[in-house]
């Protein structure tokens, strides 16, 4: 498992952004006013985009994370479901550098 999870929560009309830990306890939370509702007034999806982007970037920006530590995680997550048994090995070495750069205790 990596060293963060980003989980979101879109309703009608706010979306809120958590950033959990290994243990899956909330480090983090933020909010923005924007959801369904507004991608519905406006016939585009691109305005929930845009708040989730937005939020995406206060997550990071907050904890210290970079776009890059999000590469590696989502690239752990996708070796990990396509072939775990031939990309462990070199998943936990990812996984482990990345908690060593961001150790939790």
């Amino acid at each position: 498992m990596s060293g963060y999870i980003l989980y979101y929560d879109s309703g009608t009309s706010n979306t809120r952004a958590y950033l959990l830990d290994r243990d899956f306890q909330v480090q983090y939370t933020a909010k923005t006013a924007v959801g369904s509702k507004d991608s519905a007034i406006s016939g585009s999806n691109a305005v929930l985009i845009q708040g989730m982007r937005a939020l995406y970037d206060r997550v990071l920006s907050a904890n210290g994370l970079k776009e890059e530590d999000m590469e590696v995680i989502a690239s752990c997550i996708a070796d990990v479901v396509t072939d775990f048994d031939g990309k462990a090995d070199a998943v936990r070495e990812r996984v482990n550098a990345l908690c060593a750069k961001y150790p939790l205790y």
